[in-house]
């Protein structure tokens, strides 16, 4: 190993801040993105009573609100990966401080690693 790095009580002070609003954050999001997907859910069965009564357009507007559903469906997924991974981060960071645990450290920043390629 070429450098070691020791975490002393300041940086411990901010690192444990820094996991409060990651965590906060994180599940803001996950909230938000809980509810695109029930606006996406919504969509479709709200589209389903109304295209009942079209007639002839009927199909068109049903693969249109499907193809609006699936949109917001998708993105609440493309939302909600980086969320969970913000989430981990945080709640590892919190529990490398207290025990003190470099590995866990090490590994919570692995996941902001990928939470910002993501």
């Amino acid at each position: 190993m070429l450098f070691s790095l020791s975490v002393d009580s300041s940086a411990k002070g901010h690192l444990s801040e820094i996991a409060r609003w990651a965590k906060i954050f994180a599940i803001a999001g996950i909230v938000l993105s809980t509810l695109v997907l029930a606006r996406g859910l919504y969509t479709t069965f709200a589209a389903a009573q109304f295209t009942e009564s079209m007639g002839e357009a009927r199909k068109i507007a049903g693969a249109f609100t499907a193809g609006i559903a699936i949109g917001y469906m998708i993105m609440a997924v493309i939302i909600l990966l980086p969320l969970i991974l913000l989430l981990r981060f945080a709640n590892n960071v919190g529990k490398a401080l207290e025990a003190n645990d470099q590995m866990l450290l090490d590994t919570s920043f692995q996941q902001l690693k990928i939470y910002f390629r993501y």
